[in-house]
């Protein structure tokens, strides 16, 4: 009888306390001067027996919600394995490819697969206006707009005014400063030491400056494919200096941010303390709060990578300049907030 009633679960056995219960407050109040003391006992084992009671309806109502029998092999897992032969396709909170997965039972269900990144190269997207300077990346689907994102519009203005880096040819005959000057540079550069290399420094070094024509061709020299970095590393610490870029156009503004928005010439973090600048001189110069923007964000991306760096923050004496570049940039960014991103605000 007793392997019956653990067989019949939980409430199989709070019936078996509740008949125990009226069998013993039977007993009891049949006597002629009922016990107190076990009538008390009785009423708590009584109250026990109603407690589990409740509690077996509780669990046998949440299984027959669930549909789940004793084995594991009912309805939930029948909408498990539906969900996975539908195809869905996730991303995490930053937007990257991330599978869904569940394990139950020892068994694995996809409940969705990581987006594939073929789908947005296929994807034709619009511009749509945001205002503040925003263009809304979005595409339409079955007549319901999905945004993917926004674009400022300074990054078109870029993209639209920076033309495609090409390797270095030969110079344009058209051009008489270039054609002029580029062979006794390039000369000059393979000469070894000698009194007359010095006479012809001081000579150049006597020579009017004009930041505007040096502008024109370091910008093309820091974009130039297959070139020495060092010299290119050169270039550019020239080009943001103040009077350099106070006399840059838009075109090769657009340029120098290219070079600097990626590890060309210059690597991070000193790419990224070196553009913000750029961002800088060009909000000033265009009245431009998208380029503000950018300002900060490259400043964080300084700060955020300059602490990565090791070397770098224990030895400030070494690399003191990249010392002072950092207070800077937490100075500037104090009354900014930015995440992890360095998306600021």
């Amino acid at each position: 009888m007793l392997t019956q009633i653990l067989a019949a679960g939980a409430m199989g056995v709070s019936i078996f306390f509740i008949f125990k219960v009226y069998d013993l407050l039977k007993n009891e109040q049949g006597n002629e001067n009922p016990r107190p003391v076990f009538l008390r006992s009785i009423y708590i084992f009584m109250g026990f027996a109603v407690l589990m009671t409740l509690l077996s309806l509780g669990i046998e109502f949440a299984r027959h919600s669930m549909n789940l029998d004793t084995e594991g092999q009912g309805g939930f897992t029948k909408e498990l394995q539906e969900l996975t032969n539908k195809s869905y396709y996730a991303l995490d909170r930053n937007g990257n490819p991330e599978p869904i997965e569940l394990e139950i039972g020892g068994q694995k269900y996809t409940l969705a697969k990581a987006f594939p990144d073929a789908f947005f190269k296929e994807t034709h997207l619009k511009l749509k206006p945001a205002g503040n300077q925003k263009l809304l990346a979005v595409k339409n689907n079955n007549g319901q707009e999905i945004t993917f994102g926004y674009f400022d519009k300074s990054d078109i203005d870029d993209f639209a005014t920076t033309p495609a880096i090409t390797p270095p040819g030969p110079s344009s005959p058209s051009d008489p400063i270039l054609d002029r000057e580029k062979l006794m540079a390039t000369g000059l550069m393979y000469t070894p030491p000698s009194k007359v290399r010095q006479q012809i420094q001081t000579t150049i070094s006597q020579k009017k400056a004009d930041e505007s024509i040096a502008n024109k061709y370091l910008v093309e020299f820091v974009n130039g494919q297959n070139l020495d970095r060092k010299l290119q590393e050169l270039a550019v610490k020239i080009l943001i200096q103040p009077e350099q870029m106070n006399q840059m156009d838009t075109l090769q503004y657009g340029k120098l941010i290219a070079a600097l928005s990626s590890d060309g010439p210059r690597k991070q973090p000193w790419r990224h303390f070196e553009l913000a600048q750029v961002y800088l001189s060009r909000s000033i110069q265009q009245n431009s709060a998208a380029d503000r923007q950018k300002y900060f964000e490259s400043l964080c991306r300084y700060r955020k990578n300059y602490l990565a760096q090791a070397y770098l923050v224990n030895d400030p004496e070494k690399y003191s300049v990249e010392k002072t570049w950092y207070e800077n940039a937490e100075k500037e960014l104090q009354t900014m907030s930015c995440d992890d991103n360095c998306n600021c605000g």
